[in-house]
């Protein structure tokens, strides 16, 4: 038989996983234009001007950084409600709110990867025709 012994170096490095130092470096999608994504923070309706498996950003309407908020987000793709931390990172200089999602169980996590996925395909289906 033909196999390459396995390199104790090799395997080391396939299991560790770095985490980035932005919280939201991770791929976003800009939600449909058509089914756009609204949500309640703090008593505020925003709508998320992009999101990703672990956070979302919208225009800011008198919000701080730090600033924490419960919020249930429903996912207009695959029509799913999902709850969550939001955690308001900062306020950019073109007045975006930049938000971490916390406290998400399993299927909430899977929610959002699936509704980006969708948005992708979308997105390169659109530029195809």
């Amino acid at each position: 038989m033909f196999w390459k012994k396995k390199n104790k170096k090799d395997e080391k490095s396939l299991r560790i996983h770095k985490v980035p130092d932005d919280p939201r470096q991770a791929f976003r999608v800009v939600p449909d234009p058509e089914e756009p994504i609204n949500l309640d923070v703090g008593g505020k309706s925003v709508t998320v001007t992009e999101i990703s498996s672990n956070g979302l950003a919208f225009l800011n309407e008198g919000f701080s950084g730090n600033e924490v908020f419960k919020v249930k987000i429903f996912l207009p793709k695959i029509f799913t409600e999902i709850s969550a931390s939001l955690k308001i990172l900062r306020v950019d200089s073109e007045g975006v709110c930049v938000c971490l999602l916390k406290d998400m169980d399993a299927n909430a996590e899977d929610a959002i990867h699936h509704y980006v996925l969708l948005r992708q395909k979308d997105d390169l289906q659109s530029r195809n025709i």
